[in-house]
Order: structure tokens, then C-alpha cells, then sequence
């Protein structure tokens, strides 16, 4: 997903890319060694969870830069059936009971690939009610130091991951002008966020971006 999104940067920046022979290369190496990996039988025997998230984030931004189709909609259904098994009503995640850590991996390939969605024309982020919103506070609380009434359980992994935290948030706060009170106290103790994984740097890409869009004046 990282590499994609990269090359997707790129594409749309770099005068010399279609020259370059990159993204030819790449994408042959995504075919020979990723995407067997994407389409592993073995994550239909899993309990959906943060795996199934991180395969179809990465399944959304191949297609992004690709443009092939057949990916995009592979990515959108394994991104509804992880939501509707993993996130609860209540914002609790299947793996909350295991750690923060693994249900922030798993709010994170849900949450960057609703940004994505969005910018494609596709609003992920109010499904069922806007789970997504519920969630993300739900564990933002933990993270602050509290323990939800759901949580009968002692809670592991407490730390912060940045995880798509700012484009949710930017999401939600930003464009719906909705309170989020234990996100933003989280992300306040947290900016900037740093790059783990396939996560981060939401604070350069996406701090009050939309705040910004929403007072810039309108075309003459």
C-alpha cells in the first residue's frame, strides 16, 4: 500500500515517471509476489480482522493507481465484510480484547481506505449508521486512559499508532463539523504523527485540510 500510494504521488507529479519505466517494474513485481499474497486462500479461513483490513486497503490503492476495476471491487467487498464481523455498535472491535495495538491495525486499513473511497466518489465513512466514527472514539478513550463499560476485560497494548487517526478525524470533524472529543485529545498529545508500517504522516496530508477548504472564498 505504501509503495502504491507513492507511486501514485508520482504519477500525477513527476513530469519524467511515464519515461521512467517504473511503474511497470513495480507492478510486475506486485503481480509476481504481492498479489498472491492479496489472494491468499488462507485469509478465507481467518477470523475477519486486521489482516483482511490491510489486504483490501492495499487492493484499493493498487486499483487507484491502476485503474483496474476487478481490485477495487475486491477491496470494497472484503472492506464490508471486516466492518460488519469486526466493529461492533458500540465502537468495540473484535481484537480490543486482545490489544490496541491489533484493532488500531485494523481501524487503520478501514479507516485509510474510506478516505480513499471518498476521494474516489464513494462515502465509506457514514456505513451503517457511521461506525467508523463510533469506533474511532471508542478506542481514542482507551488510549487517553479510560475503560468503556464494554471493556470486561483487562485492556492490553494501550499506546498510540498512527493509523489513520488524522484522516478520520479530518473526515469527521473537518467535513461533517461533528465533535470528536477523545480524538482530538488524543491526537493532540500525538502530532505529528509518524509513518509505522503502511500508517501515517496524516498529519502533513490531511491536519485541517478541511477546515481550510471550507473558508477558502468561493469562485468568482
Amino acid at each position: 500500500a505504501s509503495f502504491a500510494r507513492a507511486a501514485e504521488l508520482l504519477k500525477h507529479s513527476w513530469a519524467g515517471w511515464p519515461a521512467s519505466g517504473v511503474e511497470g517494474r513495480f507492478l510486475a513485481w506486485v503481480d509476481a509476489l504481492i498479489m498472491p499474497q492479496l489472494n491468499h486462500d488462507m485469509l478465507n479461513h481467518l477470523p475477519l480482522a486486521n489482516w483482511q483490513a490491510t489486504v483490501a486497503e492495499c487492493k484499493a490503492q493498487l486499483a487507484t493507481l491502476t485503474g483496474r476495476r476487478h481490485l477495487w471491487d475486491e477491496a470494497l467487498a472484503w472492506w464490508h465484510k471486516v466492518i460488519d464481523a469486526y466493529v461492533q455498535p458500540c465502537g468495540e472491535c473484535q481484537e480490543t480484547s486482545r490489544d490496541l495495538f491489533h484493532s488500531q491495525f485494523g481501524l487503520g486499513g478501514l479507516i485509510q481506505l474510506a478516505e480513499m473511497a471518498w476521494q474516489q466518489g464513494v462515502d465509506l465513512y457514514s456505513y451503517q449508521n457511521n461506525k467508523l466514527f463510533t469506533a474511532m472514539e471508542f478506542h481514542a478513550y482507551i488510549t487517553n486512559g479510560g475503560k468503556p463499560k464494554e471493556c470486561c476485560y483487562e485492556l492490553k497494548g494501550i499506546g498510540f499508532l498512527p493509523c489513520g487517526w488524522e484522516m478520520g478525524y479530518n473526515h469527521y470533524k473537518g467535513r461533517m463539523g461533528w465533535d470528536m472529543p477523545q480524538t482530538a485529545k488524543m491526537l493532540a498529545a500525538n502530532r505529528p504523527e509518524k509513518y509505522v508500517f503502511h500508517w501515517g504522516l496524516g498529519t502533513l496530508t490531511h491536519y485541517q485540510t478541511a477546515e481550510l477548504l471550507h473558508k477558502r472564498p468561493a469562485p468568482a
